[in-house]
């Protein structure tokens, strides 16, 4: 059985924290993609108990399953956004339990996310339906499209079985860092590559079939996003990639080296990207121009959440809620403890983790900013390194939010009893 790694639970826990158009640029081919393979069936084995906890999937209180977050970000373009409201107001703990999890995705009632393997749970209870062998290490979010779970790996792409965890195919395209891949009427489009292995963005078929491969500079930072038809991805050499959907290079912006965040469009074309010295970029997608730039008074910016005409930031010592047509400042809520992950939104509500020691899931109201709920995690020993706060974005669904922490995953539904 492929476990989680030591570098593979740690990467998946710490992410789950000038314009030059270049139209000539060759693009790639398909050529010398490698065959999907289709083996290793699932295994329904049971993960050893956990410890018992309030509301744990022992004795969950159930919460409610009628809506779907199916990939990072919800939306391919990373929009990071819920239509209806998740936990607006107080909330109840329904279950919660330890397990070292990416940021999970729910689809048709299940809850799918990377622990040991790839593991289905029932979304209402948190209860194992089935867990799958990976061939691979993985640490990112899967996607769920057109009946497939895609899962990226260090060196390639698979997919699965929704249903039973059996596995579809397989195929290489390279290797390193992994993103969460992005699916758009079909197509899968994942992001790969660090340090030793230079940064790629690929698209494969519904069959698993690879049909194109472009090279980039610079180490990959973050997933991709598709954005109408460009794929937009962050280097870490200062570089926002435009990638046409066929795999043409199409622009390039430069942003601050070592930036992390991985982009977010808007449902219009736009795409919004925070850099490593603060400054937030509204883009066009289609060519790279830049709409707006303004410079926050904190670096280091996340993956951003797009929401109500706003665009919401975080990073490292607050949230910063930005006007999406011009970036003026709506407001800012500091945070106490580290740094602000990747905040999630719905229709009224920002919810985000604090990364710091006993970090807090907070609720802040997407209007003016003001604390709507918070809950603290506690920290956890993971082999000699103490990890702690909130490990990736919160998953909201309506009537429910997902949050994984250093001490594990916990599901809270509305306190006042309404779905």
């Amino acid at each position: 059985m492929a476990r989680l790694s030591r570098r593979a639970l740690l990467a998946g826990l710490a992410a789950a924290a000038g314009c030059t158009a270049a139209p000539g640029d060759p693009t790639a081919t398909d050529a010398d993609a490698d065959a999907p393979t289709t083996d290793a069936p699932a295994t329904t084995e049971e993960f050893p108990p956990p410890s018992p906890t309030p509301g744990g999937p022992d004795s969950p209180l159930p919460l409610p399953t009628d809506t779907e977050w199916r990939q990072r970000g919800n939306t391919s373009d990373r929009r990071g956004r819920l239509d209806g409201t998740a936990v607006p107001t107080e909330p109840e703990l329904a279950w919660s339990f330890y397990t070292p999890m990416s940021a999970p995705v729910v689809a048709d009632g299940t809850l799918y996310g990377i622990e040991e393997g790839l593991a289905a749970r029932d979304a209402a209870t948190g209860r194992l339906e089935w867990r799958a062998e990976l061939s691979g290490e993985a640490a990112a979010a899967p996607a769920v499209a057109d009946g497939r779970l895609y899962v990226q790996r260090y060196t390639g792409m698979e997919a699965y079985d929704p249903d039973g965890g059996g596995r579809l195919w397989r195929t290489e395209f390279g290797g390193g860092g992994t993103s969460s891949p992005a699916v758009v009427d079909g197509v899968a489009y994942a992001a790969q590559g660090s340090h030793q292995t230079p940064a790629a963005v690929a698209a494969f078929g519904p069959g698993g079939e690879r049909r194109w491969r472009v090279e980039l500079d610079g180490d990959l930072r973050g997933s991709p996003a598709v954005v109408e038809d460009t794929v937009v991805v962050a280097t870490d050499d200062g570089t926002l990639h435009g990638v046409g959907t066929d795999g043409e290079r199409r622009w390039t912006v430069e942003v601050a080296e070592g930036t992390t965040a991985a982009p977010a469009g808007d449902g219009d074309g736009v795409v919004y990207v925070p850099d490593a010295d603060g400054v937030v970029r509204a883009v066009d997608a289609a060519d790279g121009t830049e709409l707006w730039r303004v410079t926050l008074d904190a670096d280091g910016g996340r993956r951003p959440a797009v929401a109500d005409g706003a665009v919401v930031v975080s990073t490292d010592g607050a949230v910063v809620c930005l006007d999406r047509d011009d970036g003026s400042r709506r407001w800012r809520t500091p945070v106490l403890r580290g740094s602000a992950g990747a905040p999630s939104a719905d229709d009224t509500t920002v919810y985000v983790g604090e990364t710091g020691s006993r970090g807090r899931i907070l609720a802040l109201d997407l209007a003016d900013g003001s604390e709507r709920w918070a809950r603290r995690t506690e920290d956890t020993a993971v082999s000699d390194v103490i990890v702690s706060g909130v490990q990736g974005p919160p998953t909201p669904v309506a009537g429910g939010v997902y949050v994984v922490a250093a001490d594990g995953i916990r599901a809270f539904r509305r306190g006042d009893g309404t779905a």
